[in-house]
């Protein structure tokens, strides 16, 4: 039989990640994304409380970076 090939992933809609201007780690997080079949778009905030607000991010899962997807 013909040997399997892995096909790349492309998934739809757009993956929008808010993040920190100074922050390399959410970059870095973003790029990963975007090689493993995302398209995505990075929001530098300038409030990140005001994103977590807007999406309804709890206290308890808060951090640098906030992807919205889809």
């Amino acid at each position: 039989p013909a040997a399997l090939t892995k096909q790349p992933v492309k998934y739809p809609g757009k993956l929008v990640v808010y993040k920190q201007a100074s922050c390399g780690c959410c970059t870095a997080w973003a790029n990963y994304m975007s090689g493993n079949g995302f398209d995505v778009e990075i929001v530098e905030a300038r409030s990140m409380n005001v994103i977590h607000s807007r999406f309804g991010v709890t206290d308890k899962l808060k951090s640098c970076h906030t992807a919205v997807y889809g």
